[in-house]
């Protein structure tokens, strides 16, 4: 949750929201068991109920920062965002056991 919190705050909104993606898949790669938390629906689990709010908040807010600066269309929405998250969510921990924990992203310049 301290990425979000950064995130939202960032000046440049496609910083703050490349950076708590780039967070977040470091976490699944890390800890298969966060893919599983991050897209269970425990409707007991109040923890785990604020979590979800919390993520679904900070999507919201980065979202909407990033179409205020024109960096992400404007008819992409939360939905879109959290459902391209939980199926990249469980495709990133195979691929850190895999490879490498870092198997998951492409390096930004070719070596």
């Amino acid at each position: 949750m301290t990425a979000g919190e950064q995130a939202r705050t960032a000046p440049n909104a496609w910083a703050g929201l490349t950076g708590c993606l780039r967070a977040v898949f470091v976490t699944l790669a890390a800890d298969r068991g966060a893919s599983d938390l991050t897209t269970t629906r425990l409707p007991d689990v109040e923890v785990l109920r604020a979590v979800h709010a919390h993520h679904r908040r900070t999507a919201d807010i980065l979202l909407g920062r990033a179409r205020d600066q024109g960096v992400v269309r404007p008819d992409a929405t939360t939905e879109d965002l959290l459902s391209a998250l939980a199926a990249l969510g469980r495709a990133v921990p195979p691929l850190g056991a895999a490879a490498t924990p870092d198997a998951w992203h492409l390096p930004k310049e070719p070596p």
